[in-house]
């Protein structure tokens, strides 16, 4: 199981550094940044980060599911 557990701790931290980087951008907004399409876009990687670490964790969990319910 330790492959899944590396899979969990890089969507933590790509989850975390997403989230950091708008909130740092919220915080103290750039001059430069006026885009709507470029805050969308990062909105649109938190939401994927969120999804893929629910799945992942939707899937481990039937694993182990099967895994037991195969053993009784």
């Amino acid at each position: 199981m330790s492959f899944y557990d590396g899979i969990q701790s890089r969507l933590d931290s790509q989850m975390k550094k997403t989230t950091k980087q708008l909130d740092e951008l919220l915080r103290n907004p750039d001059p430069f940044f006026s885009d709507d399409v470029d805050f969308f876009e990062t909105k649109m990687e938190i939401a994927q980060a969120h999804f893929a670490r629910s799945e992942h964790t939707r899937i481990r969990h039937e694993l182990r599911k099967s895994v037991l319910d195969g053993m009784q």
